[in-house]
């Protein structure tokens, strides 16, 4: 897997290679507010999957932020009757490493109307994902999701 450009505006993140769980996107990783959440059309991804596979379950998600705007996309892409398959995708702005509000306001990105459309349509978004970093984990799921993760790999590495 890569690692996202800066250059970059948006990212594609491989949630399930970092979680064995399904965390949830609770509060905004830039202001903290809570984050409303609804079902969004699927990506040309996941449409494509639900074409190929024999038995494929597919969930999109819109999160977005009323505070200061951020939003972020999320696909689970399911086929465990057949393969016991899974994939989990997030895509959404690169965070900053300190928000800065003026900054979100004034990100062209957040004033474009339902930019996850374009992000939903355009394969190349889905295509190579990337690694999850530990400190972007933290930012979106919080320090309890990414606890309980490193004590359940902890639990499976073998005593040396």
């Amino acid at each position: 897997m890569k690692t996202p450009e800066h250059s970059q505006t948006f990212v594609c993140y491989d949630i399930h290679s970092f979680f064995e769980t399904y965390p949830e996107l609770v509060n905004c990783p830039l202001c903290g507010a809570p984050l409303h959440k609804r079902d969004t059309p699927h990506s040309v991804k996941g449409l494509q999957f639900r074409r190929h596979s024999m038995i494929p379950g597919v969930k999109t998600c819109l999160f977005t932020c009323s505070q200061c705007g951020w939003w972020a996309v999320r696909e689970r892409l399911t086929e465990f009757e057949v393969l016991g398959w899974e994939e989990d995708y997030l895509v959404t702005m690169l965070l900053p490493d300190k928000p800065d509000p003026d900054e979100t306001a004034a990100n062209p990105a957040n004033h474009v109307a339902e930019p996850w459309k374009t992000i939903l349509a355009d394969q190349k978004f889905w295509e190579h994902p990337c690694e999850l970093p530990l400190a972007v984990a933290l930012k979106l799921f919080g320090t309890q999701e990414v606890e309980q993760r490193k004590r359940k790999k902890a639990l499976r590495q073998p005593e040396t």
